[in-house]
């Protein structure tokens, strides 16, 4: 906590902080409350379908914090096809899968979709049963990574985390460039 009687308005960790450090709230008490230094974990957890070089399909639900997918996560769907076949079984999940796609989330009253253009996913040779799984992708929100484990049932469970803010442009609401 910093005290409002503090001379410096910039603290020496602004970087650590999403967004402008001027949101800071006070606590009632004269204190500085700051924002929250990371995004909330995010966890998807579905089913990957597919065979040979595709299409395959990876679609469930996905959760923010600690709440369980169980709970009622919002669906997401990604699809798209292998560019790097794994082992020689044509039913397995390839190497590499170039995915797109969307999630929704809830907004207000209502729910938006929110698309992911492109998602890399890399799965390791199988390992007792389960294939560990990486991917990189990026969405409005910024860059991501998932990192995660693929059962030899095909539910494939993640955790995405975003690596850095995408930053604020002018240019999101200018319209008037389009000659």
């Amino acid at each position: 906590f910093h005290s409002s009687s503090s001379s410096s308005s910039d603290d020496e960790d602004d970087d650590d902080f999403a967004g402008d450090d001027d949101d800071d709230s006070d606590d009632g008490k004269g204190l500085k409350v700051p924002k929250k230094k990371a995004a909330p974990s995010v966890k998807l957890r579905g089913t990957l379908k597919g065979s040979g070089a595709g299409p395959w399909t990876y679609a469930g639900t996905w959760t923010e914090g600690k709440a369980s997918p169980e709970s009622g996560g919002m669906p997401f769907e990604l699809s798209g096809t292998a560019t790097r076949r794994g082992g020689a079984e044509e039913a397995a999940a390839p190497a590499r899968l170039d995915l797109s796609g969307s999630f929704q989330m809830k907004e207000g009253d209502g729910i938006r979709t929110v698309r992911e253009p492109t998602v890399t996913l890399h799965l390791a040779e199988a390992a007792d049963g389960s294939r560990k799984a990486t991917a990189t992708g990026q969405n409005e929100f910024g860059r991501f990574k998932l990192t995660g484990s693929l059962g030899s049932s095909g539910a494939l469970e993640c955790s995405k985390k975003y690596l850095k803010p995408r930053p604020e442009s002018e240019d999101d609401d200018d319209d008037d460039d389009d000659d």
